[in-house]
């Protein structure tokens, strides 16, 4: 190697230029001289190499104030050979981002993002492979993991966070702008793991999976179509590890309540004997609801659970946790066969008390 250009003391050369028989043009310095800047025979230029393989090879950090301009088609390549790069065409003018030399992410000509799509149709359009496209975050603490606003009538309609600590934390919530902060109309998997809608919290202390706070003043809390028309259709269907065990169904005008009934579910089947008795045993009376001092009829769960005990669901006096009670409940459809078969056991009577009048008349 010769130097063509030498510059510096006696001691060491600060600054040289020099080529070699390779054809490499360097720029030296320091005190102990390293390649700053270098030039090989194929016009490659390289900034702290003295071996560029590209046309510019950059080793350490590069800051600019101005743009950078790659040219039409060209790529920024991240890391080695083809592995992770940047493309743009002025031509299609679109700006896609690959790994793998595989696109993972584009934006289009009309600002529009796809991750994992070509053709993204909205501002932001992700696109799962067999995984999950958008999985929430994790932490200590409830942060989002998702953050999405969704614009109508050119202001926010709403806003969907989703996030969640690791654990039962884990949540998604649909807010009104209105509120951000406690406002949220929909709420799933909360603490507990419940849904909740038109409500932050638990109502009145209830475990129940699903809960529905009606907020808006006489409006419905549940709508449930049929768009089947008149056939009959189910609203709603109840399953346990037996299988289906009832439905709600609805036609064209009318709603039907379906419990399970089919002799193929029944055993020792006899028919209904003592009816009569049970009925004679049975405490209809009137009151009033301490609720709204509404006039109601009927009868006392434990009453009646004394008679029926299949009319009625909880125990007399229980009570929750935290001291309220826990009511018992009624459903007296139970009681159509009993009263069915005491009609039948008082007409029974009553043929027979016809039988012997007629027969004194006949004497």
């Amino acid at each position: 190697m010769s130097n063509i250009i030498t510059a510096g003391n006696a001691t060491n050369n600060g600054t040289s230029i020099s080529s070699d028989t390779s054809g490499v043009l360097e720029l030296k310095t320091g005190s102990t001289p390293t390649t700053a800047i270098a030039v090989d025979a194929s016009q490659n230029v390289g900034i702290g190499t003295s071996s560029p393989a590209y046309k510019l090879d950059v080793s350490g950090v590069i800051r600019g104030t101005g743009n950078i301009y790659a040219g039409d088609g060209a790529a920024f390549i991240f890391g080695t050979g083809a592995t992770s790069y940047l493309s743009g065409s002025s031509t299609s003018n679109v700006l896609t981002f690959l790994t793998a030399s595989t696109e993972r992410m584009r934006i289009d000509s009309s600002g529009k993002v796809g991750i994992g799509t070509t053709s993204p149709t909205g501002i932001l359009n992700v696109k799962g492979t067999g995984g999950d496209a958008l999985p929430a975050t994790s932490g200590s603490t409830q942060s989002a993991g998702l953050v999405t606003r969704l614009q109508q009538g050119g202001g926010i309609g709403s806003v969907m966070d989703i996030g969640g600590n690791g654990g039962t934390g884990s949540w998604i919530q649909v807010t009104e702008p209105s509120n951000l902060a406690t406002n949220y109309p929909l709420l799933l998997n909360p603490n507990g793991g419940s849904v909740l809608v038109g409500t932050t919290s638990v109502i009145n202390g209830s475990n129940a999976i699903g809960q529905f706070l009606n907020v808006n003043g006489g409006r419905p809390g549940i709508a449930i179509g049929n768009s089947v028309g008149s056939s009959p259709t189910n609203a709603i269907i109840f399953i346990n590890s037996n299988g289906t065990v009832g439905s709600i169904q609805t036609s064209a005008s009318a709603t039907s309540y379906v419990t399970s009934s089919d002799y193929r579910l029944k055993n020792t089947i006899a028919p209904m004997t003592g009816a009569l008795a049970k009925v004679a045993l049975l405490k209809p009376v009137t009151y009033k609801w301490n609720a709204d001092g509404s006039d109601g009829q009927g009868f006392i769960a434990h009453e009646l659970q004394a008679v029926v005990p299949q009319c009625v669901s909880g125990e007399k006096d229980a009570v929750n946790e935290d001291g309220s009670i826990k009511p018992q409940g009624i459903d007296t459809s139970f009681l159509v066969a009993t009263l069915t078969a005491a009609i039948q056991e008082l007409k029974a009577e009553l043929d027979a008390t016809k039988a012997e009048v007629a027969a004194l008349k006949g004497a």
